[in-house]
């Protein structure tokens, strides 16, 4: 099994994660080309960039100022979401191990020195 999570996006649904400001550059230009294909198709987007996006996706609705946007981006982050679940349950159903999704806050994290600690 490869760490491909098929999705079925719609137009609205395209438009609404291009217009979500806070996804980051290399994130954007991955999904950006799994969304070329015509809207309504199933797509096959990678389960690490799709995870992504979930959390994108729940930080832009949680700073939505409009019910309405909130509320669209709130339902597309649940499609994603369930995308995501369905995707795990197959993988342990098959007993394949699951993919590997590095968190950014540990890619971001600066070394700290050894010894750095005070010593009281």
């Amino acid at each position: 099994m490869n760490n491909l999570v098929k999705v079925r996006l719609t137009s609205p649904q395209i438009k609404l994660i291009e217009s979500v400001t806070a996804i980051p550059g290399n994130l954007e230009k991955s999904l950006r080309e799994a969304v070329r294909s015509s809207a309504g198709t199933t797509r096959q987007i990678p389960y690490a960039d799709l995870d992504q996006l979930a959390g994108w996706l729940a930080a832009e609705a949680n700073r939505e100022e409009t019910l309405r946007r909130r509320r669209s981006l709130d339902r597309l982050y649940d499609e994603v979401q369930t995308a995501l679940w369905e995707f795990d349950d197959r993988r342990i159903a098959s007993g394949e191990p699951m993919p590997v999704v590095p968190s950014e806050s540990i890619l971001l994290a600066k070394p700290t020195k050894r010894g750095s600690r005070r010593k009281n």
